[in-house]
């Protein structure tokens, strides 16, 4: 167990080797959320400088993030509960499905339900040619057909960042058949990562989008097998490590986004976060702020853009001289608090009321009809 005083109220979690829950990464869900909050805010208006940046940083590099640390926990999960084998295949997939799709359904209903109120929006000219298109999107939905593509996943106009939901359902499904594989042979695995990387890179040297996100997950992966290897680096070490994976992460996204690299890069600073030996770094991560952001993480990020846009519409009809402050970047932090503030608690009511009932639901189904003695 980790001990130490601070000024952060802190929660008391598993050492990761005792193979328990890791609390802290909570934390890190929770910050990749409001990263991308704020690449939404920011890409909704002109003229800020740095935004291709921030973009690449706040929302690409949190989406890579986002799935590093759900491969990676999904591993330690599996394996914990001895059920990497085949028999216990289908029963971590009822259990999964559970787990994501009845609050992205959820989601979707609110966003269209949202989408009504977009045309408080007004046209003004600050705003960005990605923000008027997450607008029309939401307006041209229409028609039983439509909705229910978007609630399918076959469409998404409502609410564009599900298609990162796409891939976590992708990634949940090799997990269990990754961990298959002979641990200790480095042919197979190099095969997977051969094919994964072939298959990401299109003739032009640009990446797949449905193929090379999905890197991420491999990566947590492989981190998930060599991490009772580790050794902890002293406290000194992790500040220097992982001030070096900053300045490259930073450094490479400052050139050009690329799934494969970023897997690589954060995945190293993932490394360097799990057991996290900087005492007022966990302390800062395990604290209670934090550690709420992350256990709403999910259904924050599934109800932030719509609501975004929402927050947006409001002020456009209440308060329309706040969104053309100058310079941009004054309401685009405007709208990023807004939005915050609006999202946090109905994403509460969401874990609350339908992330952990249906979660409870799916193990209890898995537990039911599937676990075999």
């Amino acid at each position: 167990m980790f001990e130490m005083s601070s000024k952060f109220p802190v929660r008391m979690i598993d050492s990761p080797k005792s193979g328990g829950r890791i609390a802290h990464l909570d934390a890190l869900r929770g910050i990749a959320a409001l990263g991308v909050c704020l690449h939404h805010a920011l890409y909704s208006f002109r003229g800020i400088t740095g935004n291709e940046f921030i973009y690449r940083m706040a929302g690409e590099s949190a989406v890579v993030f986002f799935f590093l640390l759900s491969s990676f926990v999904l591993c330690r999960s599996i394996d914990r509960g001895g059920r990497s084998g085949v028999t216990g295949i289908p029963a971590y997939y009822v259990k999964r499905f559970f787990r994501i799709y009845p609050a992205v359904l959820v989601a979707v209903g609110l966003a269209a339900l949202v989408a009504f109120f977009y045309r408080e929006i007004p046209d003004l000219n600050d705003a960005t040619p990605w923000f008027h298109e997450q607008v029309e999107k939401a307006r041209s939905v229409s028609g039983f057909s439509a909705y229910l593509m978007n609630a399918l996943l076959l469409d998404r106009r409502l609410d564009p960042p599900l298609w990162t939901i796409i891939i976590e359902l992708m990634g949940s499904f090799l997990l269990p058949w990754l961990l298959l594989l002979p641990r200790r042979r480095p042919v197979p695995l190099l095969a997977v990562a051969g094919v994964l990387i072939c298959f990401a890179f299109r003739s032009d040297g640009s990446t797949r989008y449905w193929i090379a996100p999905l890197f991420g997950f491999y990566i947590g992966y492989l981190i998930h097998l060599v991490e009772p290897f580790f050794r902890v680096p002293t406290s000194g070490r992790t500040k220097l490590l992982l001030a070096f994976g900053i300045l490259l992460w930073l450094f490479s996204i400052r050139h050009e986004f690329n799934y494969i690299t970023e897997s690589i890069i954060l995945g190293g600073i993932l490394i360097i976060l799990i057991p996290c030996n900087w005492p007022s770094l966990l302390a800062l991560l395990n604290s209670r702020p934090l550690h709420f952001l992350g256990m709403i993480s999910f259904s924050f990020y599934l109800i932030n853009l719509p609501l975004l846009l929402l927050s947006y519409a409001v002020l456009g009809h209440l308060m329309p001289k706040v969104l053309m402050i100058q310079p941009s970047i004054i309401p685009a932090l405007i709208l990023f608090l807004v939005s915050i503030v609006v999202t946090i608690p109905i994403a509460e009511l969401f874990r609350r009321f339908i992330e952990l009932p249906f979660n409870r639901g799916g193990h209890f189904l898995a537990r039911r009809y599937l676990t075999t003695s």
